[in-house]
């Protein structure tokens, strides 16, 4: 199953989001939270299309892991969402004055990073599968939280070496 095949998925009409069930059981071996922020979110989106379309989804391998700040903000996106990407990073160039509120105007975001320092939700990123990036992650889902941590690190709020909980897809042998 392709990424494109995800097109063919029953969906919302009205908001355009695949039925995470169907893909749930189309998807057994991939998280859930994956399915859900990627395939489910923005399985119809012609972004993600361009970007992901030839993507063989049942030989995507994934994994929930740690990994450093550096290798986070370093990470590859897509180029359509520099400018999204840079707008949110330059919030975090007010919290000498305004301190963890410049970070969102959502109280749990928030909360969540003054007291744990990371976000509330873990990002999707790809390793080595992605065909536009060489020897690096790219940075599938989560623009907005990988560009706070940015911000936080180019701000010294906090080390690029601190760890941060992610969802990484490596390939594997495809599943019959």
């Amino acid at each position: 199953m392709k990424f494109s095949d995800l097109l063919d998925q029953p969906y919302d009409k009205d908001t355009g989001i695949i039925c995470l069930d169907t893909l749930c059981k189309l998807l057994p071996e991939t998280p859930r939270d994956v399915i859900e922020q990627v395939y489910s979110d923005h399985g119809r989106s012609s972004e993600f299309q361009k970007q992901y379309r030839d993507i063989d989804l049942l030989s995507v391998e994934w994994v929930s892991i740690h990994i450093p700040a550096n290798e986070i903000i370093n990470a590859s996106y897509y180029d359509d969402f520099e400018r999204w990407y840079l707008v949110v990073q330059a919030r975090l160039d007010e919290f000498a004055n305004k301190g963890w509120p410049c970070i969102d105007n959502r109280s749990e975001v928030v909360a969540n990073w003054e007291e744990h320092k990371t976000w509330l939700r873990s990002p999707v990123l790809l390793d080595g599968i992605h065909p536009a990036v060489d020897g690096r992650l790219h940075l599938m889902e989560g623009h907005t939280r990988a560009a706070i941590l940015g911000g936080l690190v180019k701000n010294r709020v906090i080390s690029p070496e601190t760890k941060h909980l992610v969802f990484v897809g490596r390939a594997c042998t495809p599943r019959e």
